[in-house]
Parts: C-alpha cells; sequence; structure tokens
C-alpha cells in the first residue's frame, strides 16, 4: 500500500500589497481628504509643535477642551458664554501671578465652581480666586474650588467673596500651625453650624487658628468646634446648670448667639475665678468628654490673642501674597515660562484639532465599512476549508501518486482573481495570483 508525507506550505506574497489595499480601502471609506487636510495643518504647525511636543499639545488641548464641554453640560452655557470661559481660561492660564497655572486649570475650576452652585458668570469672577488658593495650598484647582464653593454656600456668600474665601484661609495657615488644607477640613465640618449660629468666615476661622495652635487640627477641629455650638444650644439641666455657676451668657436680648469672642472671653474669666476642678467639671458638663477642649483653648487665650489671630485672618491679598511668592526666583520663572508654552500650546491645538476630529472620524467610518468586508473573507475561507478540505484528505488517501494533479483542481478556484498554476518539478505545486501566492509542497511517496 502506498504510504507517504504532504506538508502543506502557505506564504502570502505581499509584493505590491500596499497599493491594492490602499484601493480597496479609498473604494470602501470614500474620499479621505479630511486626512490629508488634517496631515497638512499639522505639518505646518511643526516649528512650534516641535518646541511643546505634539504629543503633550494634543493631551493638554484635549483635557482643556473636555473641562469647556463639562462646564457647558453642567451650567447650560450659551456658546456666547462659552466662548468668553475660554478667554478667561486662556487669560488666567498665561497669567504670570498664577505659578503653574494652564488654562486647563482654569477650566477645570469653573467646573467646580458650576457644579457648587454658581452661575457661568459668577465662576469666571471666582476663577482667579480660586487658583490663587490653589497655588497657595499646593492643591490641584478642581480641589481649590470644591473647597472654596463649600464655603461660599456654608456661610451663604456670593460668588465676589471668592476671592476672600482664598484670603482666609491662607491667611488662617500663616498664621497658625497648619496647612491651608486643615482648615479646609475643619470649615467643611463646622460651617453650616457656625453660619446657623450667626459666626462669619472670619471668626470662625479666628476660632480653628487657635485650636490650631493648640494642637487641635483638620476635620477634628471642625468636629470639635460644631459640637461645643451645638451643646450650648440645646443644653440639658445639669448643662443649663452648670452654664449659670460659670457665668455664662450665651444669647443676647434678641435670642441671638453673642459669638465666639464673647464665649473666649467669658470662659477666661470663669476659669480665672474657679478651681481648675470647678472649672473642668462645668466645661465638661456643659460641653462633653470631647467638645470641652474648647473651654481649655479659651481659658488660656487671651484677648490680645484673639485680636492678633483675628486681624492675621482678616487680611486681605493673603492668598495672592502666597501665589506671587511662588514665582520668585528660577522656579518660579521655570512655572511661567511652562505656562505660556502651554497657552500657545493650546493655540496651536485649535487649529489643529477640527482637521484632525475630521480625519480621525473619517478613519473610524472607513474600518466601519471595512469590517464586514474582512469579516466576509473569513467567512469565506473558513467555508472554503470546510467545503474543500475533506475532499482533499479523501483524495490523498485514496491515490498519492495524483497528489500533484489533485492539488492544481482543488486550489485553482480558491484565486481572488485569474491566475495561473505552475508547476516547478520536485513535487512542488503553486497557485499565483489574488493578493497574494498559496504554495503547496507535496513530497513524493516514499
Amino acid at each position: 500500500m502506498a504510504g507517504g508525507r504532504i506538508d502543506i506550505l502557505v506564504e502570502p506574497d505581499t509584493r505590491g500589497f500596499p497599493e491594492k489595499l490602499g484601493g480597496k480601502l479609498k473604494s470602501a471609506a470614500g474620499p479621505l481628504g479630511a486626512v490629508a487636510k488634517g496631515i497638512g495643518v499639522a505639518v505646518a504647525a511643526g516649528t512650534a509643535l516641535a518646541a511643546v511636543g505634539l504629543k503633550e499639545v494634543i493631551d493638554k488641548g484635549i483635557e482643556y477642551q473636555n473641562n469647556l464641554n463639562e462646564l457647558q453640560a453642567v451650567s447650560g452655557a450659551t456658546g456666547a458664554q462659552m466662548s468668553l470661559v475660554a478667554q478667561t481660561a486662556k487669560a488666567l492660564g498665561s497669567d504670570l501671578t498664577l505659578p503653574a497655572t494652564s488654562a486647563a486649570d482654569a477650566a477645570a475650576a469653573m467646573v467646580e465652581l458650576a457644579k457648587g452652585g454658581l452661575s457661568v458668570d459668577q465662576a469666571m469672577t471666582a476663577a482667579k480666586g480660586t487658583l490663587q488658593l490653589a497655588a497657595a495650598a499646593q492643591i490641584d484647582a478642581a480641589s481649590a474650588a470644591e473647597i472654596q464653593s463649600q464655603a461660599l454656600n456654608a456661610f451663604g456668600l456670593s460668588a465676589d467673596k471668592a476671592g476672600h474665601v482664598a484670603d482666609v484661609l491662607a491667611n488662617t495657615a500663616n498664621a497658625a500651625s497648619g496647612e491651608i488644607t486643615d482648615f479646609a477640613q475643619a470649615m467643611g465640618q463646622v460651617g453650616a453650624v457656625a453660619h446657623q449660629f450667626g459666626l462669619s468666615l472670619d471668626e470662625t476661622s479666628t476660632a480653628l487658628g487657635l485650636f490650631a495652635n493648640a494642637g487641635i487640627k483638620g476635620s477634628d477641629a471642625g468636629t470639635l468646634l460644631k459640637s461645643a455650638l451645638l451643646a450650648l444650644a440645646n443644653p440639658s439641666k445639669p448643662a443649663q446648670k452648670a452654664i449659670e455657676e460659670l457665668g455664662l451668657k450665651v444669647y443676647d436680648a434678641q435670642g441671638r448667639f453673642v459669638g465666639l469672642k464673647s464665649l473666649f472671653d467669658q470662659l477666661r474669666t470663669a476659669s480665672d475665678k474657679m478651681t481648675d476642678a470647678q472649672y473642668q467639671q462645668a466645661t465638661a458638663t456643659v460641653f462633653g468628654s470631647d467638645a470641652v477642649r474648647l473651654a481649655g483653648v479659651a481659658a488660656g487665650t487671651t484677648a490680645d490673642q484673639w485680636n492678633q489671630m483675628s486681624t492675621a485672618v482678616g487680611r486681605s491679598g493673603g492668598a495672592a501674597d502666597v501665589a506671587a511668592a511662588k514665582t520668585k526666583g528660577l522656579g518660579g520663572a521655570i512655572e511661567g515660562l511652562k505656562s505660556q508654552v502651554e497657552t500657545a500650546g493650546l493655540e496651536i491645538f485649535d487649529a489643529i484639532a477640527p482637521p484632525l476630529e475630521s480625519a480621525t472620524r473619517a478613519g473610524a467610518t472607513a474600518v466601519q465599512k471595512l469590517t464586514p468586508v474582512i469579516a466576509n473573507g473569513i467567512k469565506n475561507a473558513v467555508a472554503a476549508g470546510e467545503a474543500f478540505g475533506p475532499g482533499i484528505a479523501q483524495a490523498l488517501q485514496a491515490k498519492a501518486s495524483n497528489l500533484r494533479d489533485i492539488a492544481r483542481r482543488l486550489l485553482e478556484p480558491l484565486a481572488v482573481v485569474p491566475c495561473e498554476v505552475v508547476d516547478p518539478g520536485d513535487g512542488w505545486v503553486a497557485v499565483e495570483g489574488g493578493v497574494g501566492s498559496v504554495v503547496v509542497v507535496v513530497v513524493q511517496e516514499s
């Protein structure tokens, strides 16, 4: 019985393939003039792109564009308003008094301010204060905007007070032992309650600054002050008796809270008149085991210390001063240069984005149209294998001596375009044509 071995090698012939593929893409996707246009614009901007880097320009541009799109979605801004927003963002991004700030940062700040309830116009007004706060606190613009909008809402302040919020937080950090983020966290805990008691942002921050100097910072300080205020609002009978023992007058004749400065003064006076044990027992009854720490701070705070902290906290321009300080020296100069380069990069992005977007969408459309063609080709190839594979196996098993003739007859119909079957000898049979060549190697029976 005849025996032998059959090796089939399928090897693509890529000669001329790029030209053929180009023709297929053109017919499937239609005119791709937008691609050429996009490339042309990019090449025209080549010198500037070399300075800032194409990838960085596109990345920053997309970030900036996404922030503007989000702002419009959040605020419902009109096209005219968005044009003003874009101008404002670029102006802030190139402002040399705002270190390490880009137009994308400015846009991100306005997004968060809008999320916080500010209108588009209010967000534009507040944005510079936000960026000053970000620079002073060494946090990103979005986080600074979130801190600002929370403080504005908590104390019922208008958008034009955003700069004052930034100043108060920066000033408190400068005058006390703590970071801006510490006081922002504290304000997040106590702000709304403080406002209900008629306290201002400045007065609340003064108390938080004194707490920080006593080692009580962050959300712990805010929770402490909130708990103390709430304890005074609805005292129990034992607490009411302790308030009388301390000689405290918490509300005036109109039923308004007397304020933190007055409370501190009264507690200090009580501390001077009572023994330590009496004072501690009475204040613990009033404020509770945790908030009693307020009474300890108050007892050790003189009127001059309160006034000094209050003056420092309320100083105008604190955030701007801290931000400006960061623009000095070589480091500041480098950051200023980066801001200017990023602003220039956005101008380039604005020029190349539309044609590149068109080119990208055209490419997506081309792929979409080619997908069925590719899928059908694969299906046809699989079907051909299923149809002819069994025939090849049966024929080879039936008569090994006619392998070359069988291969010729079976492979010839697979050609995509007219092709030629050649027999170079030595057991080789080849079908050439179509997109490539299929080579079948037949080894004579052994």
